[in-house]
């Protein structure tokens, strides 16, 4: 029986079929859902970035958690959210941190996400995830 689900999103369609699953899961189970966006800022480091800039790309990370927890609530889930910002390393690493802090009982996330060049079988983001975190991992399509 799953009681915590932590569920990675960056708004693409195949992290919104992972959320999804998420909240389908967790409510047949009575479950409470940990949503996090992770926002790599790690590619600006070497650009000078304006306030402006930044708060800009805070606002649609912040948005894309808003647009999960919108989705819980419409399915009568308990969830909670947040923006993990990361400059160096990767963003299967930041969330195989957030599940050594959260402790979740399942982690379940799509296939592959917005960055780099389409996936055919499994993001590398994915992939570190489940070769990394000591919790189950669904992985959807």
């Amino acid at each position: 029986m799953y009681r915590k689900i932590l569920c990675p999103v960056d708004g693409s369609e195949v992290s919104n079929h992972g959320l999804d699953e998420a909240l389908r899961l967790a409510k047949s189970q009575g479950a409470d859902v940990t949503i996090v966006h992770v926002l790599d800022l790690g590619p600006l480091v070497q650009y000078p970035l304006g306030g402006e800039a930044l708060e800009s790309l805070r606002k649609v990370g912040q948005g894309i958690v808003d647009d999960a927890l919108n989705a819980a609530r419409e399915q009568g889930v308990e969830a909670q959210g947040s923006v993990a910002e990361i400059s160096e390393g990767r963003v299967g690493a930041a969330i195989v941190a957030q599940a050594l802090r959260l402790d979740p009982d399942l982690i379940v996330m799509g296939t592959h996400g917005r960055r780099g060049l389409p996936r055919l079988l499994l993001g590398s983001d994915a992939s570190e995830v489940i070769s990394k975190t000591r919790a189950p991992v669904l992985v959807v399509k």
